[in-house]
């Protein structure tokens, strides 16, 4: 990231990018979230096998890839059985700079 885009994530006239910042950087804060990504990187993956590798209710794990799908890490998988998820090209972006903290998750296999 260069100053510049620094700079306009903390200028009080860029409320959208620097809400877009926040909400992709409090995901990082997240177990669930990071068991997820983790799973993803290996390929797209239904919602059944998230909740295996997150060990959480599905419908929490649903809720978990709405939160990353709206900050644009994940989308539906172009391709697949109903329900399959795959990383955005900056969700891939995310999870290779996040791999140290994504290999210590506790739900990560």
């Amino acid at each position: 990231m260069t100053f510049e885009q620094i700079k306009a994530l903390t200028d009080p006239g860029h409320r959208p990018a620097r809400t877009e910042f926040a909400m992709r950087l409090s995901l990082v804060g997240n177990v669930t979230h990071l068991a997820i990504l983790g799973r993803l990187h290996d390929g797209p993956a239904t919602i059944e096998a998230l909740v295996l590798q997150a060990r959480v209710m599905k419908s929490y794990c649903r809720l978990a890839v709405r939160s990353l799908c709206r900050a644009g890490v994940v989308e539906v998988a172009p391709a697949g059985p109903p329900e399959t998820y795959a990383l955005t090209p900056w969700g891939r972006k995310l999870v290779e700079a996040l791999a140290p903290l994504i290999a210590d998750t506790p739900t990560s296999s």
